[in-house]
């Protein structure tokens, strides 16, 4: 399942304190392309999955067929179906805590309205199939609700989507595109674009594909790359930042240690630190801009393991900041 949301308020805090003050003894926009179905702007077609009239509820098939009528391509087609799952679908919270399997068949997903991600990905299948979408459910690994930095997978956890239109395959996720479990161990609808279509050079950091060719990678990782590469969110990309040296999200240190994304001049960044449940950080620590990119630099001490997290906003430095991306580092003297 999804990981957990997280958003900073940072209006009142005044100036943010610089990342190379953590001292005293511990730790002291881009350009819409009209035929990039990546970038397209769906909202007519979005409008139209969320009015269905209870009419054409009746079967998966009949559904498919009216969510589709507006559409001018594939691409329409698949983006009426996955944004009816994520406005109508619930995520089994329950089953999925309690290690409980529902019934993961499509039938019995848009009877219930309830699912884990086999469901949702069964149930995209089928009407995907129904209204002439070549479309597949892939299997593999998610770095999903609960995950943490160098955390391993004794077995498959997740299911998705991939498309075929025209040559080319694409990604879909409808499970995470539905909503997230929070902190509280509940779900939360709350619809995520990010998920639909997304570059497979992104997807990568957070689903391992059972058969590496649906990484669909010129050159596909493999599962200890995968299992050691960072975890960005979504906002991570929509705040135009970039993955620089810090790719992996375990980070062995002696001290010192920078973190480096390339982020665009209207973005900004700030850091939280903790470690055994210990907030060094009650004022966040602004990163340092360096030209096209912005840094961070952390004198830690070890021997310990923190946790730090980051955080970003586009064009206000002083309102709502996205958690975006969480490392933990191991400092040995």
């Amino acid at each position: 399942m999804h990981l957990t949301k997280v958003k900073l308020y940072h209006h009142l805090l005044g100036r943010f304190l610089p990342a190379a003050l953590l001292l005293a003894g511990a730790v002291l926009s881009s350009v819409c392309i009209a035929d990039n179905p990546r970038t397209r702007d769906y909202e007519a077609i979005d409008e139209w999955a969320l009015n269905v009239p209870a009419t054409e509820r009746q079967t998966p098939e009949r559904l498919a067929a009216y969510l589709v009528q507006p559409a001018q391509d594939d691409f329409d087609k698949a983006r009426a179906i996955y944004r009816w799952l994520a406005a109508n679908i619930v995520y089994d919270v329950q089953s999925y805590l309690c290690g409980a399997l529902p019934p993961a068949g499509a039938g019995n997903t848009f009877q219930s309205g309830r699912a884990m991600c086999e469901g949702f990905s069964s149930l995209f299948e089928q009407m995907g199939k129904a209204v002439g979408l070549e479309v597949v459910t892939i299997h593999g690994w998610g770095k999903g609700y609960g995950y943490t930095p160098g955390q391993t997978f004794a077995q498959e956890n997740h299911a998705w989507n991939a498309i075929k239109v025209g040559e080319e395959w694409h990604l879909l996720d409808p499970t995470w595109g539905g909503g997230y479990v929070n902190e509280g161990g509940q779900y939360v609808r709350d619809f995520e674009d990010f998920y639909f279509l997304t570059p497979p050079e992104q997807f990568i950091y957070s689903h391992f594909p059972r058969e590496p060719r649906w990484q669909l990678l010129a050159e596909p990782v493999s599962a200890e790359t995968f299992l050691a590469l960072v975890r960005p969110q979504p906002d991570f990309y929509r705040h135009g930042l970039e993955l620089t040296n810090n790719r992996e999200g375990v980070i062995r240190s002696t001290g010192l240690t920078t973190l480096a994304f390339h982020a665009p001049p209207e973005a900004f960044m700030i850091a939280k630190v903790y470690s055994g449940g210990r907030d060094f950080t009650p004022r966040p620590l602004a990163g340092r801009r360096e030209g096209e990119r912005i840094v961070f630099e952390l004198p830690l001490q070890g021997p310990a393991s923190y946790e730090v997290k980051l955080y970003a906003t586009t064009g206000d430095e002083y309102g709502m900041y996205d958690h975006v991306v969480k490392y933990r580092i191991d400092v040995t003297p």
